[in-house]
């Protein structure tokens, strides 16, 4: 992969993920989707893996009572010692389309019959014959063993090893049966890519139907979080937005008694608060307003930072101004730019902050004509608390 597909796809991930951040709906959607996932997958694998095992058991099981019956016929074939009928036996079995090929070993291991005639004569190792790196080396000798085996071409196998028991008409030939307990080993194998495809096409279904299933678990937490959850932060989001522009009248609408519809109610009380408060304030400051309206003298109240928070109408009405509030002091009484220097010209905000005490001095105002007015000034420190 080149850098620049990596880079497309980092951007591509990168846009994808902020456009999921930025909705709660989506980043719901998106966690659920993802757990379901998970566990859909660990819930499928473990599935196939039993699935396959309980195939590969009814397989073994009906391979068991197959060989059964071959069993059956080989004893009668080692009795009446047709040796030649044994071999076309195992030859015909061999030739079986379920059936990839047919041994029979003796005690030692070695293949004595064999519808694959290269194996014949050959001493054949535990592993070969079981399958099994960890098991005793005489485990095949005690019961029969059904397994899975690669076989030689890399196509996987379903191996049986039967032991053949010693019996009294067979101690004959082969001995007291507490000496010789097995006179041979029966193995046969199957071909297992039918149990393999069995598998996979029945993990394809569920797989199917989980996916049908995750999708309507997610289609059905989709609209149970829109409606409990989503529509209501909706709502407290718009009502939030339209609080910040001061209006006070849309409310949250509240349904249900959950933590939700508690908070909307909240978010609705605090509102109403909040409208009282912001009333009050206003009434407030339209009486203060009105009280020093009333005052003949011109009257400012000015902050830290030279800015008029509050005139009355008779300081407009001297220099001429319609409404001063939120200008500056020195651009409204003397037309400036910046700030009056304290060497030049008596500046009540400078003194104060050396004195903190009231002051009083002479100033030259200009008014908005260009006409000069002489104005003495009173000014005292304003504390608010």
């Amino acid at each position: 992969m080149g850098k620049d597909t990596k880079l497309n796809l980092g951007k591509g991930f990168k846009v994808v993920g902020g456009w999921i951040a930025q909705s709660l709906g989506r980043k719901l959607v998106f966690g659920l989707a993802i757990i379901m996932a998970v566990s859909s997958a660990l819930f499928l694998t473990i599935l196939v893996i039993l699935y396959q095992g309980q195939l590969a058991r009814e397989r073994g099981n009906a391979s068991a009572q197959v060989n059964l019956l071959l069993q059956a016929s080989l004893e009668n074939a080692m009795l009446n010692r047709d040796l030649y009928g044994l071999k076309r036996i195992v030859r015909r079995l061999g030739r079986q389309k379920s059936i990839r090929q047919v041994m029979i070993i003796n005690p030692k291991r070695e293949v004595r019959f064999s519808s694959n005639p290269r194996l014949l004569h050959r001493v054949l190792s535990h592993r070969e014959i079981s399958g099994c790196e960890d098991c005793p080396p005489t485990s095949f000798k005690a019961k029969q063993i059904s397994r899975f085996l690669a076989g030689k071409a890399g196509q996987e196998v379903l191996r049986s090893v039967n032991p053949i028991f010693n019996k009294r008409p067979c101690a004959v030939c082969h001995g007291l049966i507490s000496k010789h307990p097995v006179n041979g080993i029966l193995i046969v194998d199957y071909e297992a890519g039918g149990i393999r495809n069995q598998a996979l096409v029945g993990a394809a279904g569920l797989a199917g139907a989980g996916a049908f299933v995750v999708f309507l678990a997610l289609a059905a937490a989709w609209l149970f979080l829109q409606r409990s959850v989503i529509l209501p932060v909706y709502g407290v989001n718009q009502a939030a937005r339209a609080l910040a522009r001061g209006d006070f009248r849309e409310a949250v609408p509240c349904k249900g008694q959950d933590e939700i519809a508690k908070l909307c109610r909240s978010f609705n009380i605090m509102s109403e608060k909040l409208q009282s408060s912001m009333e009050e304030i206003k009434a407030q400051g339209a009486f203060l307003q009105s009280m020093i309206d009333a005052v003949p003298d011109g009257i400012r109240v000015i902050d830290e930072e030279y800015r008029i928070i509050l005139a009355n109408h008779a300081y407009e009405e001297q220099l001429q101004l319609k409404k001063v509030k939120d200008a500056y002091c020195y651009a409204s009484s003397h037309q400036r730019g910046e700030p009056c220097q304290p060497s030049l010209i008596t500046c009540p905000l400078h003194e104060i902050r050396k004195q903190a005490r009231p002051i009083k001095t002479l100033h030259r105002h200009l008014r908005r004509d260009g006409n000069e007015i002489q104005v003495e000034i009173y000014a005292a420190p304003l504390t608010i608390t």
